[in-house]
């Protein structure tokens, strides 16, 4: 059964709530969120966030099937020192796991995995990821446009590194056609 996609349920990292609330290991902050539909646009619920060096408290509102609901909701956090300064993590709610993404599911703020939820590109077939690393070496290492059959070596590329991704970008590609078409394929 494929599950839900992180990016289609409404979810927040610590590094966005800092960039908000402007989050620091002493530091109190209050800032709001908002969320609309990506169908109609409409506003769909709120969060105030309020911040503490003891946690976050979420106040939430949401609307759905026309009921609008309210509740609030104190996650703890736990500060972990590493080599370029602390860095923040949420405790899950319901499995205590350290997290840096919450998600909200089912009325409450949880991890990604007591969500039931997924990163993208984990419900896709092992051909659509392998086309996926084809387009992103044409796109981000090539410096290909989309559409574009073949392009120029980009500027300051060694030719040498150029034909090798041009084997690896073809390989690729090669693959995700051989599966797409053992896929379609009919006796």
């Amino acid at each position: 059964m494929a599950r839900i996609p992180v990016g289609s349920l409404i979810s927040f990292t610590l590094t966005e709530m800092q960039k908000a609330c402007g989050i620091g290991s002493n530091a109190h902050g209050v800032s709001s969120m908002y969320w609309r539909s990506a169908r109609t646009q409409n506003q769909i619920g709120s969060v105030s966030i309020r911040t503490s060096p003891e946690g976050i408290e979420l106040s939430y509102t949401w609307t759905r099937d026309g009921r609008t609901d309210s509740r609030t909701e104190r996650l703890r956090w736990e500060w972990i020192h590493v080599g370029y300064g602390p860095r923040a993590y949420v405790l899950c709610p319901l499995c205590s796991k350290k997290i840096s993404r919450i998600v909200f599911r089912w009325g409450r703020w949880t991890c990604k995995q007591c969500a039931g939820a997924c990163s993208n590109g984990e419900n896709l077939r092992p051909n659509d990821r392998t086309l996926n690393r084809s387009h992103k070496i044409r796109q981000e290492r090539l410096k290909w446009k989309r559409g574009e059959q073949w392009g120029d070596r980009p500027k300051g590329m060694h030719w040498k590194t150029f034909y090798k991704l041009l084997e690896t970008q073809e390989r690729f590609e090669i693959l995700a056609m051989a599966g797409f078409m053992a896929r379609f394929k009919t006796s």
